[in-house]
């Protein structure tokens, strides 16, 4: 058996993520859940201070610690959804409305995405009337490029325009941005007018502004010696500055494996603090001893890095696990790695719960996990016979033992998966820990004795162009990414407890995981197999929530035939269609514009005004058409500019009001259907809809 003693904060980690997941998909009774949580605290408090030793019961107590972290899970997450949306319900916006507000910039404007970014908002007025405010808003500065590209971390601004909600992304199977910018406690985003006004600088506070003014002197000093994707990739890979990365050169990183090297992370600490611990021990005359000065030097300089470089998830849990594991070197503490990295990922939830649904912070602890357990068993499956030999294969084996605990994530979230991933992890990293030191020397320099970087800069430059090329080079494999792979929730959990049945097969050794590991990866393939089937069994209907004009799918096994011009829409693809599309198992995709003939396949006809499929008839209603009344109709579907007709619909059928239908014409079409008595979905109130054979709606959908 597992000896938990060695790691008591293992359990209740998973506790805090469980209780945290539980607030997220189930919502619990607070009076029950808070009289559970006294009771538990009552009788771990008996049990420590009022029973005598022989009358314990230390099994019970440590199930009723457990159940509390769970509680301190569920009621964290709670508290924190509840602050984000009460700060922001306290300020009684009116979406549609124009507002002038004042707030400070808390990052850079992204030229990659309309120059958006985070305003922290302290001053809202409309017309006459002003209130202070607590809040966080997404702003788009891109009518005035020329002068956001000045805009920095602390200007405080006064600017003015018309606020709108961020709505969430209901299209299938692609990503939500508005939950995803909930989660961070932003619920709306402006786009100002031209006359902005910077009443301020320097506004984020010590010791934020401080990292932040380092910051903007470093990007100076890149922007001195370096341009190009050279410079670009400099300062996202030392200073957590990725606004001026291309797209393309993005996907370059994420076909190729590479994007862990090019995101600031615990690699980029490690290197740091190696550096710091080796000037110490060159100093220091017993060399396995650390002071507590040094102690605290080491650890000043690592945290002002971490903030220095924006504090994401995964550079915040390295500074915290080397605070912890040099504390106790210092002071001469045996530590489990496994229990400080629970500690911190306890620290980091209980701090904002919100992170355990960020991408980065997962990716950051799996990783390690995975590192930690899998490299030394994948090194002892050979044994090199020089050390050239050996810390090459060191190299091969963390990038393998790295991919284990990740890979179903990365199709899970990514959906593909990089097939040159010993590559990447060993190639682009091993240039990239050079380059890093390098740039490092030549900010010192740049401080100390600037004359001496002509001689460093051209082995900088030189480095990073290596550096992509070789990433590039990856990239251009035959191969390089396997996808895209479309996996459920069902077949992710299902992979993950085969692999966390596999670590306890190789750390216990016992028949009965080795079972488990096989049922799981069984069931996970057989799931995989049924969506296969479903897929080319498929007959559906998607209505997408599309803003520019409506879009329709109509899915017959693997073939699609689309309804509107989803070209035009070609730039916003991966946001609506593109991966509902490849989930399906679309194979080919033919377009059906109004005013053309119709398109007869299979057992079906297709045209702008209906679609006849076996013993179904949707019938599309338009300005240009009138409801026939010879064939059953078993779905009205309404699109383009029409009003509600004066006279009734000839059949009781279902009707889908979509995306093209709003404001006034979606209020009487709504007014319209009820006095029908019809069932009826607007897609540009409800999101969108993907309805199945027998096309009937759901009460869920009605």
């Amino acid at each position: 058996m597992i000896s938990w003693r060695l790691f008591p904060f293992v359990r209740p980690c998973f506790a805090l993520v469980a209780g945290i997941l539980c607030c997220e998909f189930q919502s619990l009774s607070i009076g029950i859940l808070g009289l559970l949580l006294v009771c538990a605290v009552l009788v771990i408090a008996l049990n420590d201070f009022v029973y005598t030793r022989s009358i314990r019961y230390p099994m019970l107590a440590g199930y009723l610690i457990v159940f509390l972290y769970f509680g301190l899970g569920y009621c964290s997450h709670l508290v924190h959804q509840f602050v984000g949306r009460h700060m922001t319900a306290q300020t009684h916006l009116i979406p549609g409305e124009s507002y002038s507000i004042i707030g400070v910039i808390e990052e850079y404007p992204n030229p990659m995405k309309n120059y958006k970014t985070t305003l922290s908002i302290h001053w809202l007025c409309r017309g006459d009337s002003c209130k202070s405010a607590d809040m966080k808003m997404l702003v788009s500065f891109k009518r005035i490029e020329t002068i956001a590209v000045s805009f920095s971390p602390g200007d405080k601004l006064l600017l003015k325009g018309k606020i709108h909600k961020i709505t969430a992304n209901s299209n299938p199977s692609t990503f939500d941005y508005g939950l995803y910018m909930a989660r961070q406690g932003v619920f709306h985003q402006i786009l100002p007018e031209p006359d902005v006004v910077v009443l301020a600088n320097n506004e984020l506070g010590f010791p934020k502004q401080w990292t932040i003014t380092l910051r903007n002197r470093c990007l100076a000093i890149l922007d001195k010696y370096m341009k190009g994707d050279e410079r670009a990739v400099a300062k996202a890979m030392i200073l957590g500055y990725r606004q001026e990365v291309e797209r393309e050169l993005y996907q370059t990183f994420s076909t190729s494996g590479a994007m862990h090297i090019l995101a600031v992370s615990g690699m980029h600490l490690a290197i740091i603090a190696n550096i710091l611990l080796s000037v110490v021990k060159r100093f220091n005359a017993k060399k396995d001893q650390t002071g507590i000065f040094t102690f605290v030097v080491i650890l000043i300089i690592l945290w002002f890095f971490s903030f220095m470089t924006g504090s994401e998830s995964a550079i915040v849990r390295s500074a915290l696990m080397f605070s912890f594991i040099l504390y106790g070197k210092t002071n001469k503490h045996h530590h489990s790695t496994y229990n400080v990295m629970a500690f911190c990922a306890v620290i980091m939830l209980v701090y904002q719960s919100q992170q355990l649904f960020n991408a980065g912070f997962l990716f950051s602890f799996l990783a390690l996990l995975s590192l930690i357990f899998f490299q030394p068993i994948i090194e002892k499956w050979w044994l090199p016979p020089d050390r050239f030999t050996s810390w090459i294969w060191q190299h091969v084996a963390a990038s393998m033992a790295a991919q284990i605990l990740v890979a179903p994530l990365t199709l899970f979230l990514f959906h593909q998966f990089p097939l040159y991933f010993v590559l990447s992890g060993f190639v682009p990293v091993w240039i990239s820990a050079l380059a890093l030191k390098c740039g490092l020397l030549v900010f010192g320099l740049e401080f100390v004795w600037p004359q001496l970087n002509q001689w460093v800069v051209p082995l900088l430059n030189f480095l990073f162009h290596f550096f992509i090329q070789s990433v590039q080079w990856i990239e251009s494999l035959p191969y390089a990414a396997l996808g895209p792979f479309f996996m459920g929730i069902p077949e992710f959990i299902f992979f993950h407890l085969g692999l966390i049945a596999l670590m306890l097969f190789v750390r216990l050794k016992k028949f009965q995981f080795l079972m488990l590991i096989l049922l799981t990866f069984t069931l996970a393939g057989c799931l995989v197999i049924f969506h296969k089937i479903q897929n080319y069994n498929q007959v559906c209907l998607t209505f997408y929530d599309s803003k520019k004009q409506a879009l329709v799918d109509v899915f017959i096994g693997n073939q699609c035939i689309a309804f509107g011009d989803s070209l035009a829409l070609s730039t916003q693809a991966p946001f609506i269609f593109q991966n509902h599309r490849a989930k399906s198992g679309i194979e080919s995709v033919r377009y059906v514009l109004p005013n053309q003939p119709p398109l007869s396949w299979d057992e079906g006809r297709f045209s702008g005004n209906f679609v006849q499929w076996r013993n179904y008839y949707f019938e599309w209603l338009n300005k240009n058409t009138v409801p026939q009344r010879l064939v059953p109709v078993s779905l009205y579907i309404v699109s383009s500019h029409l009003w509600p007709p004066k006279d009734d619909l000839p059949f009781k059928a279902p009707v889908v009001l979509d995306a093209s239908v709003k404001g006034k014409r979606l209020a009487l079409w709504k007014r319209y259907l009820t006095n029908q008595n019809l069932n009826y979905y607007a897609v540009n109130e409800r999101g969108a809809l993907v309805i199945h054979e027998p096309f009937k709606l759901s009460n869920d959908e009605k």
